[in-house]
């Protein structure tokens, strides 16, 4: 459990490789992002966080690193007993950002892996570019 950019996020244990200190030479080798751009909240202009830490997330093939402002925890939770609810929080190509998961009458942003590493992927190919990436994270069927 995390919280980045004033939310609280989950992210599954097994893509977490680690949590590091924010430190320019050890985020070097990683794509780095954070939580308000790659949810759009940037572009709503929230206020955004000062983040210490980073989390090492497992996205398939490759890793990215997200900016967080603390991690609050590891917790174990029975999806059967806590269903993650769809949003219509999606990226560009209507992939999936993340779920809601109510966790003590509190609402958490479960996050979809991949969707840090497509956030990624736009952030290193921006508007304009060839593969047509770039553009924020929408709201669809709102």
């Amino acid at each position: 459990m995390l919280r980045a950019d004033g939310c609280l996020l989950c992210i599954a244990l097994e893509a977490v490789e680690g949590v590091f200190e924010d430190e320019p030479d050890r985020v070097a080798s990683w794509p780095v992002v954070d939580w308000a751009t790659v949810s759009g909240l940037a572009d709503a202009g929230a206020e955004r966080s000062e983040s210490s830490q980073l989390v090492l997330v497992r996205t398939g093939a490759s890793h990215v690193a997200l900016r967080v402002e603390a991690c609050l925890g590891v917790r174990s939770i029975s999806l059967l007993d806590h269903p993650p609810v769809p949003t219509y929080l999606t990226d560009p190509h209507g992939h999936p950002l993340c779920y809601l998961l109510n966790l003590d009458r509190r609402v958490h942003f479960l996050v979809e892996p991949g969707a840090l590493a497509r956030a990624a992927d736009r952030e290193r190919h921006p508007a304009g570019s060839s593969n047509g990436a770039g553009h924020s994270p929408e709201a669809v069927g709102s």
